[in-house]
């Protein structure tokens, strides 16, 4: 399954890498890695370009995607973008509780998103959410 993993820029080093590997290991295509993005040596008169860039990347990889793992934060700011595209979409979400709390935002409440508590469950839920596709196309 290809999947989008959504999270605050800030997650990049701490939580998002991890997650990388166990959706690789289940057998799962990223579609776009955004944790390399840094502008940090970009000069001052190529940042807009840049940035551009990474958002084109970044809702392209939101667009090709099957299903989005979104890590909530109430200071992110791209991930609700995302979010909204996966709505937009109509793809499923898995939202994982990473921290064990939950941003107070009622779009957590909508029917295509499925919060979880733990990595492993958001393979298992991937992993369910596959079988379920693969089920419909064969109807």
């Amino acid at each position: 399954m290809r999947v989008y993993v959504a999270a605050k820029y800030e997650e990049r080093e701490r939580f998002v890498p991890e997650v990388y590997v166990k959706l690789r290991e289940a057998g799962h295509y990223i579609t776009h890695d955004w944790t390399n993005e840094s502008d940090e040596n970009i000069p001052p008169r190529e940042l807009d370009a840049y940035h551009a860039a990474c958002a084109t990347d970044d809702i392209d990889g939101v667009m090709r995607a099957d299903a989005l793992v979104l890590l909530p934060h109430d200071r992110g700011k791209g991930l609700y973008v995302e979010l909204g595209i996966a709505f937009a979409r109509s793809i499923p979400v898995v939202c994982w509780k990473y921290d064990g709390e939950m941003p107070d935002c009622i779009f957590f409440m909508h029917p295509n998103v499925i919060i979880v508590d733990s990595l492993e469950e958001v393979i298992e839920t991937l992993r369910e959410i596959e079988g379920y596709k693969l089920e419909a196309s064969a109807c």
